[in-house]
């Protein structure tokens, strides 16, 4: 995943999970590089996978993303 010229960094990972904090202006691209990155991992894995996005300002307020 490149991200290096987004104002965006992975803060942490934990199982299937990346916890991502970035600039809102980037937040669109982002989306679509984590979830394009995530879906193609393991091109050779023969059962297709799902990515579920959530965003907000804290935990406690995350919102499911409708992509």
């Amino acid at each position: 995943m490149h991200v290096s010229d987004l104002d965006a960094r992975i803060v942490m990972q934990v199982h299937d999970e990346v916890i991502v904090e970035l600039n809102e202006a980037c937040f669109s691209t982002a989306v679509e590089r984590i979830e394009s990155a995530m879906l193609n991992a393991l091109p050779e894995f023969p059962v297709p996978l799902s990515v579920k996005i959530s965003s907000g300002t804290n935990w406690g307020s995350l919102l499911p993303l409708n992509s």
